[in-house]
């Protein structure tokens, strides 16, 4: 579909793309060749929808997610439908990781944690046991996915992120990789915002995480705004909460309704309240606190956060004990 991509008939080549048959024609080749190709054309897909959209819009991320998905289910089905040899099985394997980690710069945790969860039961099936170099590098993957959500912490907590570059000049740009936690970045949890309406107040929120490096948030720094250098997203506490213990996130501008009964001081005073919560200083180790409170900095929990997924995902929790209930 490359030739469709770059004449921008991007529904012809989703199309080609999503079919059984074409799928089939691109492993005949080998499947781990087969899947080097799909991501490249996927990569290529959506970096010319990316270029047609507005920059907070997130069809092409959907679009590209749907495509991972329809092949994850392609080499799924292909493994059960018939007796394989080891070999190929395990190329299905590392396929869906190389899908998983695809899928992760979407910040789908989630999600990509339900590929790697099917490779290493191939794995598993096929005997490959724990020192096996396939196996050692799915168990990585999943560790990748044990999200942990960005809180505030005491500036004394062993579990403060530190940023391993920064830059604290006005008007700067720079990654969130932490050298706290060699490897991870802080990212965002789902990589869509979420609508919030709150009495008068309304804005768009993506709560933020800590995960792989290579989905790590590019920020812009000024006038002691931190946002996101791909959307304008303004990091800020939840619900302008600058206390130990509350979730970070991403958000759009505050909206306050003028129509809805509020006197002139409360507008003032929630306007305030929320650029407030929105305005922090880096220090010199490189952690981030906010401007009015610098006792505290951004951290993590000590342990991944339980969180939904979809039903009949691999990793979904099942009571052990619900038959007694």
């Amino acid at each position: 579909p490359l030739h469709l991509i770059k004449a921008q008939l991007l529904e012809e080549a989703y199309n080609m793309i999503m079919d059984d048959k074409f799928l089939i024609i691109r492993m005949s080749n080998g499947i781990k060749h087969g899947t080097q190709v799909l991501v490249s054309f996927i990569r290529s897909f959506e970096k010319e929808l990316h270029s047609k959209i507005e920059l907070n819009d997130h069809a092409s991320g959907s679009q590209t997610v749907s495509v991972l998905s329809k092949i994850r289910f392609f080499f799924l089905e292909f493994n059960s439908s018939m007796p394989l040899d080891i070999l190929i099985r395990g190329e299905i394997g590392c396929a869906l990781i190389m899908l998983g980690t695809e899928l992760q710069k979407y910040s789908r945790w989630a999600d990509s944690l339900d590929y790697f969860t099917d490779a290493f039961n191939i794995f598993h099936t096929i005997k490959y046991d724990y020192k096996h170099p396939d196996v050692i590098r799915v168990l990585q993957h999943i560790d990748s996915c044990a999200v942990k959500n960005v809180v505030l912490v005491s500036e004394d907590s062993p579990n403060k992120l530190l940023l391993r570059n920064w830059n604290v000049e006005n008007k700067a740009r720079f990654s969130t990789e932490l050298r706290s936690h060699p490897g991870y970045a802080i990212v965002r949890m789902r990589g869509v915002y979420r609508d919030v309406n709150f009495k008068n107040i309304s804005y768009k929120t993506d709560m933020l995480c800590v995960g792989s490096k290579e989905s790590a948030l590019i920020l812009d720094y000024e006038n002691g705004l931190l946002s996101s250098a791909r959307d304008g997203g303004i990091l800020s506490t939840t619900l302008a909460n600058v206390s130990e213990g509350i979730p970070l996130l991403l958000k759009s501008r505050t909206y306050i309704d003028n129509k809805k009964d509020a006197s002139d001081e409360e507008k003032k005073y929630l306007s305030d309240a929320y650029l407030a919560a929105a305005l922090f200083c880096i220090g010199p180790d490189g952690r981030i606190s906010p401007t009015i409170a610098p006792h505290l900095c951004l951290g993590t929990y000590p342990y991944p956060s339980l969180y939904l997924v979809a039903r009949g995902s691999p990793n979904e929790a099942v009571f052990k004990h619900l038959s007694d209930w």
